[in-house]
């Protein structure tokens, strides 16, 4: 089956400064022995549909935040994110947060500990997700560098994509995921402006149907374009 890629030929700022992990993870613990983790801020699409998977090992706790969405919005917000454990049994406890706004990999967002002094009830947990807390849509500043590409190309092994560039002889190109993850970079040399790209990452393979993000960054500024991979 062959493969269509299209561009949608705007310039907008979606990659998170932490291109690891979003927010903060803390946690608290009440009279009650009631434990909740926190993750603030947490840097998902507007149009997320958050699952939650929570799991114990003994002392040990696990806490998976996945971006289920079919459909996908060109913005981004920040979210606050609970867990709630109760039941739980004396012992102090270390939890990881996972969090996968939109990539192929889980990625650790935080790690948290806290100490329950007595065991209340029978275990149970569930997670509370706040709705968007803020929407991040910059856009790229006024500058001098350009990114120009075909729009359409039909067919993955079509031999790719060309990039024609201009500005200063400073320049990077850099291809992201939706979870703000870089896969490709190519840096420029000096009277450099045409890149071409076999669609392939920085480890050979052929990238997958998706959302994805060029950036072409120089001196003189930054301009962010989609990319949309799809069958």
């Amino acid at each position: 089956m062959k493969k269509m890629v299209f561009f949608l030929m705007i310039s907008i700022m979606l990659l998170p400064s932490n291109l690891n992990a979003s927010g903060k993870v803390w946690s608290e613990v009440d009279e009650n022995n009631v434990a909740k983790v926190h993750h603030d801020s947490a840097y998902f699409n507007c149009c997320a549909e958050v699952s939650f998977r929570r799991e114990i090992e003994g002392f040990k706790i696990n806490i998976y935040e996945d971006d289920t969405a079919s459909t996908l919005c060109y913005c981004m917000c920040y979210y606050n994110f609970t867990h709630v454990f109760l039941g739980l049994e004396p012992g102090t406890y270390t939890c990881y947060v996972w969090e996968r706004p939109g990539g192929e990999d889980f990625v650790l967002a935080g790690v948290t500990s806290f100490t329950i002094k007595g065991k209340y009830g029978e275990l149970s947990s569930y997670s509370e997700k706040t709705g968007c807390l803020g929407v991040k849509e910059e856009h790229s500043k006024e500058n001098n560098i350009s990114l120009e590409f075909t729009n359409i190309i039909e067919g993955k092994n079509s031999g790719g994509i060309s990039f024609m560039v201009s500005g200063d002889e400073n320049m990077t190109l850099s291809i992201y995921n939706m979870a703000g993850i870089e896969i490709k970079r190519f840096n420029l040399g000096e009277n450099e402006s045409c890149i071409k790209w076999d669609l392939r990452n920085r480890r050979g393979v052929k990238i997958g149907k998706g959302i994805y993000f060029v950036k072409l960054q120089g001196i003189e500024g930054i301009v962010i374009k989609p990319l949309i991979v799809i069958e």
